[in-house]
């Protein structure tokens, strides 16, 4: 003999709007976000960072990432600041290369450069000093060669002290004996049909003296492209339209044989690797914990919100349902059982964990999740993603679906219904009570 099953007791109210099936869901997600910030920010976060064995590793990681900037900063590649613990972007050492590249220019045509003034917004006109130029190959002082040319020094100078990096050969060919032009065509590519009329023409170039034809004819601008430069980069003219051209078309030479020589770097260059791994695996552990961290939060924030307050509030209702008066139901109209809220829940916490995203947002975290662990293909950002994905997809679901159902209602066999509206008719309960009769008769 089967026991009478139970009917829903909003069976005859109806089905709630998709409008406000939506803002239910909206504040109970909302109130997952919130409250998972709280616990994260409010306990585990500084219980995780009290904790001795993250506190060493936080401290190994520093040390190699120091690491780290002191082997780029010996490459001269990029440029570190040991003030700000800072490695500056290639634009800042970009804009230095083109104003050395000027002003070698200037000392070459023996024009007047203006520099700054103690009197703001002038300039005072004077003469180019040689150390400030491309002549400047050693600088005995500092015992640095090619103080003013970066790529230089690396191309020339760190290559040949470094057996890994010890190789000239590019595009098939080997420049070992013709190292300047192999830079100027295959590095930099000064001497490509495009770039090359930015610079002093051939026969120009001759015909200097052999003292100033120590600078090779790509360290030198045409005239009239220095004054340009000139308006672009010391006076600001925003109108030298041509100049902002010449600029940024030398800008991105620049950057591009820059790029490909960190390549080199990265790829061949054994103490840069052995510690940007070592670094890595520490920084992954990082990562680990954070957002194993962030993700028990998320867990406990799940539990408070749709599992504890539901209990509390009485008839499955989540704080959203109440707020907006509505209820549970099955889809046929029968009382909701643990396993339909059960199946509700667990695809709502695949659902709702694509907020965890607005934790670490607000609290700066953002690069972990798109870190990829352990050099493996995994990171967290993916998981946050395909939980977004089903959060546009149950959307859809929703605006599609005749019983205004997401994908958790869907899987839980569920539906909401509104406790203030009511359907019109024969009360359903006399059908369903008729039918539970005719089944207990049949056994």
């Amino acid at each position: 003999m089967k026991k009478d099953i139970l009917v829903s007791e909003y069976k005859n109210n109806l089905t709630a709007k998709k409008s406000r099936v939506f803002y239910t869901l909206l504040i109970d997600y909302f109130l997952t976000v919130i409250v998972t910030f709280i616990v994260f920010i409010g306990i585990l976060f500084p219980i995780l960072n009290a904790l001795p064995f993250v506190n060493e590793s936080n401290l190994t990681r520093t040390e190699l990432r120091n690491d780290l900037y002191e082997i780029i900063n010996e490459t001269r590649l990029q440029t570190y600041d040991k003030e700000t613990n800072t490695v500056e972007g290639i634009n800042v050492d970009t804009n230095e290369y083109i104003l050395s590249l000027v002003k070698t220019s200037y000392y070459i045509y023996d024009l007047d450069f203006p520099y700054d003034s103690e009197t703001e917004g002038q300039y005072e006109l004077k003469k180019v000093d040689i150390d400030e130029t491309f002549f400047n190959t050693f600088d005995q002082e500092t015992n640095t060669y090619y103080l003013n040319d970066n790529l230089m020094y690396y191309f020339m100078i760190f290559k040949s002290e470094h057996q890994e990096l010890n190789f000239y050969t590019y595009g098939g060919h080997d420049y070992s004996s013709e190292k300047t032009l192999c830079f100027y065509r295959n590095i930099i590519k000064f001497n490509s049909d495009e770039m090359r009329e930015y610079f002093i023409p051939l026969d120009e170039y001759n015909s200097l003296s052999n003292e100033l034809k120590s600078v090779d004819r790509f360290n030198v601008l045409s005239k009239n492209n220095a004054s340009l430069l000139v308006d672009y980069l010391i006076y600001e003219n925003e109108l030298s339209n041509y100049g902002g051209e010449v600029y940024n078309n030398l800008a991105v030479s620049y950057q591009n044989a820059c790029q490909t020589l960190i390549n080199e770097v990265e790829s061949y260059y054994s103490p840069y690797i052995n510690t940007l791994n070592k670094y890595n695996d520490e920084y992954s552990v990082f990562v680990v914990w954070n957002m194993s961290s962030l993700s028990l939060a998320y867990m406990i924030a799940f539990i408070l919100v749709m599992v504890i307050s539901p209990l509390v509030l009485k008839k499955n209702r989540t704080i959203g349902v109440r707020v907006l008066k509505l209820g549970y139901s099955r889809i046929d109209e029968f009382e909701p059982t643990k396993v339909n809220i059960l199946l509700k829940n667990i695809a709502e916490f695949i659902l709702y964990y694509s907020g965890t995203i607005l934790s670490l947002f607000f609290i700066g975290l953002m690069e972990i999740s798109t870190y990829n662990i352990f050099n493996s293909f995994f990171n967290f950002f993916n998981l946050i993603i395909f939980s977004i994905l089903l959060d546009i997809l149950s959307l859809i679901y929703l605006m599609i679906s005749k019983d205004h159902q997401t994908i958790s209602l869907l899987l839980g066999k569920l539906v909401i219904k509104d406790l203030e509206k009511f359907e019109g008719g024969v009360a359903l309960e006399e059908t369903i009570e008729k039918e539970n009769k005719e089944e207990i008769k049949d056994e």
